[in-house]
């Protein structure tokens, strides 16, 4: 006989016997750390070694918004909710990997949590709310450009500021860069390239028409 409610709130003492010599694998911080770790190597250039963890921290990022319910207000989860991984390794910003949750059919979670098969990796410009919410996606710049100048030029010159996959379209251009490089590789451009107007990373963009909108709050 097992108790119905077990996944509920409580057990019987009886199911717990019958469970005691299950076993469960769970992931600790170091298993955690080290996929972080093996994901961002991954995508890191060849030869580039990624430092050591500083610190890390997890976060939940939630867009909520107010919708009518047999007439009264109520503030509901609009988006699939997202865990964002945030590690410090002394880089000009902070690494972000992201976890889409994926609701399941049976149960009441995720079993494989955290599974970094889908992750999403971002760079973060710092820990304000805003970065962590809005980020930079890694290693892609768009670039302002000079209208009357050379295309050939251009694309010669952001190449021989070490990016690639440079890419124009009349007045602006995007290209590839260092991942976590971003800003000062903007910053640079603007100093060393007369054609260049403006530089940015490129950048996350959310759906703002909601209210009260989007929220971070810190897990550990």
């Amino acid at each position: 006989m097992t108790n119905a409610y077990f996944g509920a709130a409580y057990s019987t003492r009886a199911d717990q016997l019958r469970s005691r010599e299950a076993k469960v694998e769970v992931t600790g911080k170091a298993d955690v750390e080290t996929k972080l770790r093996d994901l961002v190597q991954s995508i890191l250039p060849t030869g580039q070694v990624l430092p050591a963890f500083k610190s890390l921290s997890l976060h939940l990022i939630r867009g909520l918004n107010t919708i009518s319910i047999n007439g009264v207000d109520t503030v509901v989860v609009a988006f699939p909710p997202e865990f964002l991984y945030v590690a410090d390794v002394g880089y000009p910003a902070l690494i972000g990997v992201i976890l889409h949750w994926t609701p399941t059919r049976v149960g009441f979670g995720d079993p494989t949590f955290p599974d970094f098969a889908g992750a999403t990796i971002r760079s973060v410009p710092n820990a304000n709310e805003s970065a962590l919410i809005f980020p930079d996606v890694i290693g892609q710049l768009i670039i302002g450009i000079d209208p009357s100048a050379d295309p050939a030029a251009v694309k010669q010159g952001l190449q021989n500021e070490g990016l690639w996959d440079v890419d124009l379209f009349g007045t602006f251009a995007t290209a590839r860069c260092t991942p976590f490089q971003e800003r000062p590789i903007c910053k640079a451009l603007l100093g060393k390239l007369s054609f260049v107007r403006n530089a940015e990373p490129n950048h996350v963009v959310r759906l703002i028409d909601i209210s009260p909108g989007w929220r971070v709050e810190r897990l550990a």
